[in-house]
Order: structure tokens, then C-alpha cells, then sequence
């Protein structure tokens, strides 16, 4: 089964845009039009792909709707508690930005 961060592993490997696609079943077309080594390269994505993984810029979208004018005019203002909800967020943010790169 393909989950929502296999492109973003492909990309990494340095295989997306081949002549190749896939399906969510996990199938995938077009292998025989990729040299050995992207072949290779390929079977270690597929290999490695934990399709439970979610799409680092689909949970970055998340958290940034979270950060609701109310929230930061808060932070801005001094709240304790949303100046650390904000700064934790935002973290959250930049780690998944991270695993985008």
C-alpha cells in the first residue's frame, strides 16, 4: 500500500518525474523503462516506505490552520500559556519542514 508521503520520498531519492507511476494498492507501472539503478533506487523506497506516514506538508497546513488570529493576537499580548502553545507549534512546524528536505 502506497500512503501519502511516497512522492516525497521519491523525491529525495531523486526519482521523481521517471517514466514510471504508482497506484495506492502499491502497484507500479513503468519500472522496466528505469535503468538498473534507478530500478534499485526504487525497490529502496518501496522497501523503506512506511505508508502510514503522513505527508510532512499536509500536517504543516494543519498546524498553520491551528494559528487562529485569536491564538497569536493572545501571544502577542502576553498569555503565558499561548505564547507557549504558539512557540510549540511552531516547532512542530519546522520539524515537519525538516522532513521535507
Amino acid at each position: 500500500m502506497i500512503g501519502p508521503n511516497f512522492s516525497n520520498e521519491l523525491e529525495k531519492a531523486g526519482l521523481m518525474g521517471l517514466p514510471f507511476t504508482w497506484g495506492d494498492d502499491g502497484s507500479i507501472q513503468g519500472k522496466e523503462r528505469l535503468t538498473p539503478e534507478q530500478q534499485t533506487k526504487l525497490q529502496a523506497v518501496i522497501d523503506a516506505h512506511d505508508s502510514s506516514k503522513a505527508n510532512p506538508q499536509d500536517e504543516i497546513n494543519r498546524l498553520e490552520a491551528l494559528e487562529t488570529p485569536t491564538r497569536i493576537a493572545d501571544a502577542t499580548l502576553g498569555d503565558a500559556d499561548a505564547i507557549k502553545w504558539l512557540t510549540a507549534n511552531r516547532a512542530l512546524i519546522g520539524a515537519q519542514r525538516e522532513l521535507l528536505k
